[in-house]
């Protein structure tokens, strides 16, 4: 069969090349023009003009039995060599149709054509002894004994053997599951087993055997025996094959032929009732037409093969000619073998017999070179490498046109904030102090506006990188709620936040991207909640590693809620929810963009749930891991607070439940009535304007005299002191912090004098012994620095650019160098160069902190590198400002002290 062995080939061509997207006849095929199913007897669909044949095939048979049945009983003469020749025929048909079947299967794994090739195996193989147990047919007698009755038994066993076969066929032919070569080689094996014991259990039987013919006539029990009992075999499998939903594949199709032809030669050789009758030799036909109907479909198909996968040749090398990559083909040595017209037109004509190598060295292009299996794909990439060059240069333009605009917008509004702040700070009448909020509030609105656009355009610029620092996520948590505090508390909104204990004390991750995203989440929340709560929680969601979890920073709310409209917008940039929103609310519309790439970039998950009109929650996972695998630092082991009753009274839901997730983490009991036993402790929370006196003597209700703390919901100033005046043991306002809470409930409890609430960072002047100098070409700035250094206690020496700072250090030795970057003359990093370079041999040396109004990606590392120590973006505010200065000093003194000691 050449004609099937070169479809076969055809079938692995376009099974490997699927990209080719050739639909032959109905093979399905994806969007891409390949294959979704591999090519095979099972999955190729027969034409219709095979169909129409296979169908008139069968009719024809059936008229040609149906016409002889009458006389199948007429002898005809004996022809002694078509026996012989019959059987080699059915022989090498069957052997050779299990040959191409298996071999298909072999390409498929499919379990279904792996039985119908060893049907055709079975048959082929039992026929041969079939042959030789026929009597006459070598000489007068039988071979190996084998007696008169051997060689029907066999061609019984032949024929009730294959429909069984076909039956296992049907059953598994809607199977996608593959068999492995070891599957299909044991099964051609086991077949192969099956004939050789059949023939040996039949031989030896031998005489033994119930006899069926004699003197070549068929006795009764063949007509009323085997005989039905193979035919109804054949019918059934008939009905189940014709029923199959693939009855038009090739498979299929030709097999329901082939059990059709041997249902027929079984009837009519019964019929026929002797050897050599018309009957019998009807039947031998049929069996011919049974056992080549599935070579004669393979016969078939090969032309159909052959032509398609001509067509899809032509269509690849039309293809390959119109690519503007150059293909070249080559040897085993590397050597061209051929090539495309683009490869002519990039390499030049003379390439036949050139090694590969030395054609694409000699190119004077840059190339993007791909090997596959004998083909080079080589590429021009001059336009893409200019592309890259030109997309490098306007990245670097628009981080210098950032860092300029980054430089001017914030200069002025750092002179508007801190100016204002200081404004705040003076005696005002109650206009004054409104204006003055006004003009702050209005300059941080703008500041938040600047930052997005900002960060923004660094996100869209790849700019953004994340650090890996160690960081306390509960200090977090509770540090970003704190910024909004004084918001919420404003509008009566009930702030709270909950860190699980499980939560890692420190984890490595970028504290700074963190707070960003919470402190995003945590002002749309504030600022779209009029009353009720807002919720911060951080929870472990999955522990992966004992040293790594994935944990879930969540902010919910009870404020307005978003449409299922509006969640379409949610992530746009420069989108809000609704039109409405912006004239409400103000924003860009970028701050949940910015949060989500920022999460991306962390490798985390965002995402949120909203009921309109009755809150939302925003989340997002972050996988961490933990710096250290330390207990809590108040957790339930050896803590005070083990088994104490704490009295929660005044609380709403939401403040509640937070301080019952805590106490039963602490192993303390919360309860809501004093009437089984006194508290311990008594947490109260009060209502703005109530006589606190009032309120712990209503929290007592039952005369008890137990400890009682006091749970702030709102600011009024003096009510510290208000608080330890009408009583309480303790003062506490929300949010909450979970070490704050944990140290007043002891103190509480053990009676032990507890330190007063710290005042605001603003509230205090720090003053002290530093020499400070300030750097700023900026008049305002500069004089904003000094007022602001003055207010919190200190007297400065400006400078009002580099040159001038690096000669007053040169005059003076400074504790503290406030140093802006940006300035004409010297900027500030070669200034703070120049500084370093004359201290070098001495002891003194300046902390030179970055002032400056940049705050890009990088902005700090060049600052360190410059030689500075710290870095502060403006605008500045005095916490800040503060928090810095008390750190400067702190060194100053550890130094002083070292030296001292030596």
């Amino acid at each position: 069969m050449p004609g099937f062995g070169l479809a076969s080939v055809a079938l692995v061509t376009l099974r490997s090349a699927g990209t080719v997207g050739l639909h032959l006849g109905g093979v399905s095929t994806d969007r891409y023009g390949r294959m979704s199913t591999p090519p095979s007897l099972a999955t190729f669909p027969a034409a219709r003009a095979q169909q129409r044949f296979a169908l008139a095939l069968a009719a024809g048979l059936g008229v040609i039995a149906a016409a002889a049945l009458p006389f199948a009983r007429t002898p005809l003469p004996v022809v002694a060599a078509f026996l012989p020749a019959f059987v080699t025929f059915v022989v090498l048909s069957d052997l050779l149709t299990a040959l191409l079947l298996l071999r298909d299967a072999f390409d498929t794994r499919s379990p279904g054509i792996t039985v119908l090739g060893c049907a055709y195996l079975f048959t082929g193989l039992l026929m041969v002894p079939h042959l030789l147990a026929f009597p006459g047919a070598f000489g007068d007698g039988t071979l190996f004994g084998a007696g008169s009755q051997a060689a029907v038994w066999l061609w019984v066993d032949a024929h009730a053997g294959f429909p069984l076969f076909a039956l296992g066929y049907a059953l598994l032919a809607r199977s996608r599951r593959r068999v492995r070569t070891r599957t299909i080689v044991t099964a051609a094996a086991a077949t192969a087993g099956l004939v050789a014991v059949t023939a040996a259990v039949t031989f030896r039987a031998g005489e033994r055997l119930p006899a069926i013919m004699a003197d070549g006539h068929v006795h009764a029990i063949l007509a009323w025996g085997p005989a039905p009992a193979v035919a109804v075999l054949l019918a059934t499998s008939l009905v189940v094959l014709v029923t199959l939903p693939s009855r038009t594949t090739i498979a299929p199709l030709w097999l329901t032929v082939a059990c059709w032809a041997t249902l027929i030669d079984v009837v009519i050789s019964a019929a026929g009732g002797a050897r050599y009758s018309l009957g019998w030799y009807v039947a031998r036909f049929c069996a011919l037409a049974a056992s080549s109907a599935m070579l004669t479909a393979l016969v078939l198909e090969t032309s159909r093969l052959v032509s398609a996968l001509g067509s899809s040749e032509r269509r690849l090398r039309a293809v390959v000619e119109g690519v503007g990559d150059a293909l070249l083909t080559v040897d085993g040595d590397e050597r061209i073998t051929g090539a495309n017209r683009a490869a002519l037109e990039l390499f030049g004509d003379e390439l036949q017999g050139r090694r590969a190598d030395d054609v694409l060295r000699a190119a004077g292009v840059p190339l993007e070179i791909g090997r596959g299996e004998g083909v080079l794909i080589a590429r021009d990439v001059t336009e893409r490498q200019r592309a890259i060059d030109e997309a490098i240069e306007a990245a670097a333009v628009k981080s210098r046109f950032l860092a300029t605009m980054s430089h001017e917008i914030r200069t002025p509004i750092n002179a508007v904030v801190g100016t204002s702040e200081l404004l705040l700070q003076t005696e005002l009448d109650n206009e004054g102090r409104d204006y003055a909020e006004t003009i702050r509030g209005s300059a941080e609105a703008l500041l938040s506006v600047v930052n997005d656009i900002l960060d923004f355009s660094k996100l869209e610029a790849g700019a953004t990188e994340i650090e890996r620092e160690p960081f306390s996520p509960l200090e977090l948590v509770e540090s970003t709620a704190d910024i909004l505090a004084a918001s919420a508390r404003k509008k009566g909104v009930t702030l709270a936040t909950y860190v699980a204990p499980d939560v890692p004390r420190r984890a490595m991750g970028d504290a700074h991207r963190v707070r960003q995203v919470l402190l995003n989440f945590l002002s749309n929340a504030v600022k779209f909640t009029s009353e009720g709560s807002v919720v911060v929680r951080a929870v472990v969601e999955t522990s992966e590693t004992p040293r790594r979890a994935v944990v879930r920073f969540s902010v919910t709310d009870t404020g307005i809620g978003i449409t299922p409209e509006g969640s379409a917008q949610l992530f746009t940039p420069f989108r809000q929810v609704e039109a409405g929103t912006t004239r409400r609310f103000g924003g860009t519309g970028l701050g949940l963009s910015i949060a989500k790439r920022l999460v991306d970039l962390m490798g985390g998950d965002l995402g949120y749930e909203s009921v309109p009109g009755h809150g939302s929650t925003f989340w997002f996972a972050l996988p961490l891991e933990r710096v250290e695998a330390a207990p809590p630092a108040h957790g339930v082991d050896r803590n005070p607070l083990r088994g104490a009753r704490v009295l929660i009274k005044g609380a709403d839901a939401t403040t509640r439940g937070v301080l019952e997730q805590y106490l039963l983490a602490w192993g303390a009991i919360a309860t809501r009535t004093s009437r089984a036993a006194p508290p311990d402790v008594i947490l109260v929370a009060s209502d703005k304007g109530a006589d606190l006196t009032d309120v712990l003597q209503r929290a007592r209700s039952h005369g008890d005299a137990s400890p009682a703390v006091l749970v702030a919901m709102h600011d009024r100033p003096g009510e510290a002191e208000e608080a330890a005046a009408a009583g309480f043991a303790g003062y506490l306002r929300t949010p909450l912090k979970t070490a704050a809470l944990f140290d007043a409930l002891v103190a509480a409890r053990t009676g032990a004098a507890r330190p007063p609430e710290p005042r605001s960072v603003t509230d205090a002047v720090v003053g002290g012994d530093l020499v400070i100098l300030v750097a700023d070409d900026n008049s305002v700035n500069r004089k904003l620095a000094l007022q602001q250094l003055e207010k919190l206690g200190y007297r400065a020496d400006a400078a009002c650019d580099g040159a001038e700072a690096v000669d007053a250090a040169s005059r003076r030795a400074y504790d503290l160098i406030l140093m802006d970057c940006e300035m004409p003359v010297l900027d500030g990093f070669a200034a703070t160069k120049a500084i370093r370079a004359a201290e070098r041999g001495s002891d003194a040396r300046a902390t030179i902190v970055a002032l400056t109004a940049n705050a890009l990606e990088g902005d700090r590392e060049r600052c360190i590198a410059a030689g500075m120590d710290e870095y502060l973006a403006k605008p500045v505010q005095l916490a800040a400002l503060r928090q810095m200065l008390e750190r400067t000093a702190r060194r100053l003194t550890q130094r002083v002290s070292a030296v001292s000691h030596t």
